[in-house]
């Protein structure tokens, strides 16, 4: 299996960054967060996290996880959360 903390982390790294150019530049920037996709309890927290950042707007879903296509997934309690 594919390790899940560096995505979790990269996750929070690109929104924190983003959110720091919404707050430079809030009349022309707003963010679709990134959520680590590969763990769905993870997902929740940094979108819970992320919707509470400058700027926030949405989400953006990846369309491959762990080299499958999003649709081949379970449904996971994340979505719910969406």
């Amino acid at each position: 299996l594919v390790p899940r903390q560096p995505a979790v982390e990269m996750s929070q790294i690109a929104n924190d960054e983003y959110a720091q150019i919404c707050a430079k530049h809030p009349e022309r920037f707003r963010m679709f967060a990134s959520i680590p996709m590969m763990d769905a309890d993870q997902a929740c927290k940094e979108l819970e996290r992320a919707r509470h950042l400058p700027g926030f707007s949405g989400i953006t879903l990846c369309t491959h996880i762990r080299k499958r296509s999003a649709d081949r997934h379970r449904p996971s309690l994340c979505y719910r959360n969406f």
